[in-house]
């Protein structure tokens, strides 16, 4: 798993996550290290599993140990990591993200609720405006998130970038930030890995020029390897395999990048 894909599930969770948790996932210290997450401080409820009724328990601070009162157990302690919250810090995402496309018009600001405005992406053929919202999993996110985007000016071409979920919207669509972007370890920044005109199906504007000397070869090896059962379903696993059978494939030739696999294997899954 990823720290991307690790900081994803702790969005979609909603309530963050111990900083015990820390101790033995390497990808959340990662996160809070780089700003991905944030310490929230000490919790005021724990919810107690130990007794026959499960209950929420007010957190409370007695004779220098934290703990909190059980019917069926008393008071039990708790250690400070059980009940200092990390929460993500969307904020930093959003902006990371701003980076990462080079948007216009950010907004360092939800625009309503949890849906933010990342910025616009201007394109050479049509300006993009580009959302977050933390997840799409039913008909009430989307509610929600068409009550936020009537807020904003009507944008002919938008992307909702989510933590998790999949929707299309009106005049555009909302997509998982896996599908788009991952976090460069070794910089801690967010890079791009996907076109967003491609992720919308906007005709590419032909200008005569060279067409990618690398598209034709990599998609036919992409569905060469969906063809004979051979695909992963994570994107940057298949993407990796995809440029090792290039190079078999093309010794003698420069392979192209992990971003141009990347983009690849997505467009041959169907996203135009």
């Amino acid at each position: 798993m990823s720290p991307l894909e690790t900081l994803c599930q702790i969005i979609v969770q909603g309530r963050g996550v111990p900083s015990a948790f820390l101790v033995d996932n390497p990808d959340c210290a990662f996160l809070l290290n780089n700003g991905y997450l944030r310490k929230a401080g000490i919790v005021a409820s724990f919810f107690c599993e130990e007794c026959i009724a499960p209950h929420e328990a007010e957190v409370t601070y007695d004779d220098g140990q934290y703990g909190y009162f059980c019917p069926d157990f008393g008071f039990v302690p708790l250690s400070e990591s059980d009940i200092e919250f990390i929460v993500p810090d969307i904020s930093s995402l959003v902006d990371r993200l701003a980076d990462a496309f080079r948007c216009k018009r950010r907004k360092s600001s939800p625009i309503f609720g949890e849906t933010w405005r990342i910025g616009s992406v201007v394109t050479d053929v049509a300006d993009i405006t580009l959302m977050f919202h933390p997840q799409l999993n039913g008909i009430d996110d989307l509610n929600v998130l068409n009550d936020a985007l009537r807020r904003e000016v009507r944008s002919s071409h938008q992307v909702v970038v989510t933590a998790g979920g999949r929707f299309d919207i009106e005049n555009g669509v909302a997509v998982p930030v896996l599908e788009l972007a991952e976090i460069d370890l070794s910089t801690g920044g967010v890079v791009s890995i996907s076109d967003l005109k491609t992720i919308l199906g906007i005709p590419i504007a032909r200008s005569g020029g060279r067409p990618n000397q690398f598209g034709r070869r990599l998609i036919g090896i992409i569905d060469s390897r969906r063809t004979a059962g051979e695909a992963f379903e994570g994107v940057n696993e298949e993407a990796m395999a995809v440029l090792s059978s290039f190079k078999l494939k093309h010794p003698s030739d420069p392979p192209p990048s992990l971003s141009s696999a990347k983009r690849y294997v997505l467009k041959v899954r169907g996203g135009s």
